[in-house]
């Protein structure tokens, strides 16, 4: 199969393709295409990419979309010319899963086209403009493939003297794969650097800041510890703890004994049966009787139209229908009265059909009343029997008890405190475990063994000379600016992930940047951490604040974001009223 270097499209033809049932396209150096949305324009190129490759214009192999609705088949036929003005003409077809290629009479494969042409991708990439954008990583490989190769001297010449020093002990027999490992050493020791860099700014920390932030941890624990004592002082205060836990556990084998269920059990099969004999629908056993009717209804009222009709139409000099000789005045009338017969007759059986169809009416107005007497009936009888057994037996309502029940459990585990306090007792509760982790992560840093532990880690990684050099074009670049870092980090973590200030500074000395640094980049940046709830509530957490599970939910999930419980609550009091 010969290559071919160049493409004319000359005409298109559908079948069953989008919206086009059966239509071609003639296509010529230039061609304007209009029409209003959804008229098939875009079905062209579709078509031209289907017929070549058997994707749509974008690249999707998934053409399912692109075959007419309500078929199994499609086809698209496509003429073209090559560089030597030979006129070609390729199909392909698809009947449910099978797919069928023909070029030129011949049968061929999808990999014969590619081996003319070019693979999929090259032809998309020249044919629609969007496609090689997204390619990612398989667009450099289109061009490394098709553009010239160049020398290693020129692309030498076009280096300053530094960089050709650099490169002079170097023998450079695979330049792409030297460049990928230069650069992924050099992305290596950037990160190793940066992290390491910051990590060392962080403990040449002087210890003042240190013990600032101790004593503003351990003030804020100590507050929370107030507020949690505070609220528990009064919370069992005449409560008898042990005679509730009593009644309690009674209740509770009360619902578990074999009386109770049993006539929890008939109760709840009673109203499982009145249910089901209320939701039952009555059946009509006329309905076809009724439909056939009211065909042959229409059929002879049809009938009766079209004779009116004739008999309307009929004059002297006209052919008889029947016969086909001239009317006269005579013959006509005696057609007319021949045509009147038959239309008294059809009226006549008309007459009889409404008769019979309003007697089937009537027998089916009957039989529906009587359903709904029985069901009625029924649904009277099994409430009798619902309102016997509950009367019967000596039980409290199983809802009341139930009820009763819950209460008694939240009275145990709550005590006096009301559902702000509970849910201000939880969040207190769960602030106290963060603190504790801050807490010990400040009292147990081992500053000196951290120095040590890092300058030895740098030793390790390269050679003094390397090092040396690396850190220089690294710096040179722009990688070691650690302030850039940071405020780029600070920005992701506060403006997009909405985290507080609190959960931002652990994160950002997790990556190695010093507290202090940390601590400058917020104070330039104008976040009011109310407007991050604000934020976050609209975002995600608005659709739960519509009963107190909800607000208990939203609540601790802006807790575990390290925002303050009273921003927090002082801000959900906006989005959510208690009724």
């Amino acid at each position: 199969m010969n290559k071919i270097t160049s493409l004319r499209f000359e005409k298109i033809s559908f079948k069953n393709f989008r919206i086009h049932e059966n239509v071609s396209f003639d296509l010529g150096d230039l061609t304007y295409i209009s029409g209003d949305n959804f008229t098939g324009k875009t079905s062209i190129v579709h078509g031209i990419c289907y017929a070549l490759y058997g994707v749509s214009f974008f690249g999707q192999s998934n053409i399912d979309n692109l075959m007419r609705e309500n078929t199994n088949n499609v086809e698209v036929s496509l003429v073209f010319s090559d560089q030597n003005h030979q006129p070609h003409t390729l199909t392909r077809t698809r009947k449910g899963d099978k797919t069928g290629i023909v070029l030129d009479s011949r049968t061929i494969r999808q990999e014969d086209i590619a081996s003319m042409l070019c693979d999929k991708d090259l032809f998309l990439s020249m044919f629609n403009p969007s496609y090689f954008p997204e390619l990612g990583t398989g667009a450099r490989e289109i061009l490394e493939c098709n553009l010239p190769d160049v020398p290693n001297e020129s692309v030498l010449e076009q280096l300053s003297e530094q960089e050709r020093s650099c490169l002079a002990g170097y023998v450079i027999s695979d330049p792409v794969l030297m460049l990928k490992e230069c650069r992924a050493s050099l992305k290596e020791l950037a990160t190793e650097k940066a992290r390491l860099g910051g990590q060392i700014d962080y403990i040449r920390e002087t210890k003042e800041i240190t013990d600032q932030k101790l004593l503003s941890v351990e003030a804020e624990l100590r507050q929370t510890h107030e507020a949690i004592n505070r609220l528990k002082s009064d919370q069992f205060v005449g409560i008898d703890s042990d005679g509730l836990q009593q009644w309690l556990t009674q209740a509770e084998q009360m619902k578990t004994g074999e009386a109770y269920r049993n006539a929890e059990r008939e109760i709840h099969m009673l109203s499982e049966k009145i249910e089901q004999r209320k939701s039952q629908q009555y059946v009509s056993s006329y309905q076809q009787h009724l439909a056939e009717c009211d065909a042959q209804l229409k059929v002879l009222a049809s009938q009766c139209k079209e004779i009116q009709k004739r008999i309307e139409s009929l004059k002297p000099g006209d052919c008889c229908p029947n016969c086909m000789t001239v009317l006269t005045e005579q013959s006509l009338q005696a057609i007319r009265n021949k045509l009147s017969v038959e239309y008294n007759s059809i009226v006549q059986r008309g007459n009889q059909l409404m008769a019979q169809k309003k007697e089937i009416q009537e027998y089916e107005q009957k039989e529906k009343d009587k359903f709904m007497q029985f069901q009625n009936e029924d649904i009277d009888r099994m409430s009798r029997q619902l309102t016997q057994i509950k009367e019967s037996c000596h039980f409290p309502n199983t809802t009341e008890l139930n009820n009763q029940i819950s209460e008694a459990k939240r009275t145990l585990q709550y005590g006096n405190l009301n559902d702000d306090q509970i849910n201000e007792l939880s969040c207190l509760e769960a602030t106290l475990s963060p603190l504790r982790i801050e807490l010990d992560a400040l009292q147990s840093q081992d500053h000196s063994q951290k120095l040590k532990e890092l300058v030895d880690k740098l030793l390790k990684s390269v050679s003094p000379e390397i090092a040396e050099q690396t850190a220089d074009r690294m710096e040179e670049l722009g990688y070691l600016d650690d302030r850039k870092y940071a405020k780029q980090y600070a920005v992701v973590l506060l403006e997009q992930k909405k985290l507080s200030k609190r959960a931002a500074l652990y994160k950002m000395q997790q990556k190695g940047i010093s507290k202090a640094l940390a601590e400058e980049i917020f104070a330039d940046m104008d976040i009011d951490p109310r407007d991050q709830i604000r934020d976050l509530i609209e975002q995600k957490y608005e659709r739960y604040l519509v009963d107190r599970k909800g607000l208990q939910k939203t609540v601790n999930a802006l807790m575990r974001l390290g925002y303050n419980y009273y921003d927090v609550k002082d801000v959900v009091r906006e989005y959510y009223t208690e009724e």
